[in-house]
């Protein structure tokens, strides 16, 4: 069944789905079985084969204005048009888009010479100190291609992605300072990429590389995860990211207990900038810092972690789940402290007494007592 926006999210957050991962699902592409996303119809190849291509910021306007507001940078547009898997079957068209429009890796290839010149070719009056002293106060390298275009520059359709493509890597060359949104972009996708690979610790260095960036441009008034979604406009936004991250920095705690430390930071100062944020969310936060210090062989400071969930919030499920969980062993994989059945039916039995039975969580007592007992 479709889950709808007011319905818990299917990713167990405990969150609506509107407040968590449905942003993020109506953004990404679809799997090659099923029909491709809405972004992802507008961004590729075969939308646009047999006309006149509409450049990436076109297609961006028009998903903002179309199917509710599908908030969408022309960056990510043009990542979902070089994704093969947003054109399913259609191999050849995909392959004639990546041969003959400007794509990331086209543009990344050329020189700055290079690019100065086909800028020049396209009407940009272009120079370094100029592109630097335009850079300051942004966060978007790709809006800086819109002052190029109030210039009466000579290109059209898709060939406007080149200004935009340009002016993405010529932060990257020329700017001494903060990345930006598209570079953030950039390491936030391919951490997902390594996670899916495998490879847990690569994927923690770079999302702590993300967080350090991201978190510079925090207030002290963005007490929610949700008011920081402002700050950055990219693939993702910044609450389903941190959530992804901290599991992120739990598995590579698995293979490697050193990643656990920097886990911990991350959580810490996640708990310390939003501490007004939801309690679901901040009793996941809570939950992960716990099972860091167990891989860290830290045990006592794991379960008075989970502990103070309980005191703090009485009648939310998941601190009881998680203590029970800690003492049942249930996950194998998991580390925690000595194997005491009796504590975890006891903490289960607790949670069934006080928790508030509205919480989606509720169930999931049940289910972990006829867990146990099935043992």
């Amino acid at each position: 069944m479709k889950t709808g926006r007011n319905d818990p999210c299917p990713c167990g957050s405990g969150r609506k789905y509107k407040k968590c991962c449905l942003e993020r699902d109506e953004a990404a592409p679809e799997p090659a079985a099923t029909a491709a996303s809405p972004a992802a119809s507008a961004a590729s190849p075969a939308a646009t084969a047999g006309s006149p291509a509409l450049p990436a910021a076109s297609v961006a306007q028009h998903l903002a204005g179309v199917g509710g507001g599908l908030r969408i940078s022309p960056y990510t547009v043009v990542r979902i048009a070089e994704d093969p898997r947003s054109v399913p079957g259609r191999q050849v068209e995909f392959e004639k888009y990546m041969r003959e429009n400007w794509t990331r890796a086209r543009v990344a290839a050329m020189s700055t010479p290079e690019l100065e010149a086909q800028l020049e070719r396209y009407g940009v009056r272009f120079s370094a100190e100029d592109f630097v002293a335009l850079a300051r106060g942004r966060r978007s390298a790709w809006s800086m291609s819109e002052v190029w275009q109030r210039d009466p520059v000579r290109c059209r359709g898709k060939d406007e992605d080149f200004l935009g493509l340009a002016a993405c890597e010529l932060w990257k060359r020329l700017v001494r300072g903060p990345p930006s949104d598209e570079m953030i972009d950039d390491w936030m996708q391919e951490g997902y990429e390594l996670r899916e690979q495998g490879r847990s610790r690569e994927a923690a260095d770079l999302w702590w590389k993300v967080w350090c960036a991201l978190r510079e441009r925090f207030t002290p008034e963005m007490k929610s995860i949700w008011d920081a979604d402002e700050v950055f406009d990219g693939s993702q936004s910044v609450g389903n990211w941190c959530q992804d991250a901290q599991d992120a920095f739990e598995d590579a705690a698995r293979d490697d207990p050193s990643c656990a430390r920097l886990g911990l930071r991350f959580c810490d100062e996640w708990l310390a900038q939003f501490a007004g944020d939801e309690i679901d969310a901040t009793v996941h936060f809570l939950r992960s810092r716990a099972a860091l210090h167990f891989h860290l062989g830290d045990m006592r400071e794991g379960l008075a972690t989970l502990e103070s969930i309980v005191r703090r919030w009485p009648r939310n499920p998941w601190g009881y789940i998680a203590l029970a969980d800690a003492h049942s062993h249930l996950f194998e994989t998991d580390p925690g402290p000595p194997l005491d059945t009796a504590a975890a039916f006891e903490w289960l039995r607790r949670g069934e007494a006080a928790a508030d039975r509205e919480h989606t969580g509720f169930g999931v007592l049940a289910e972990r007592r006829s867990e146990l007992e099935r043992r």
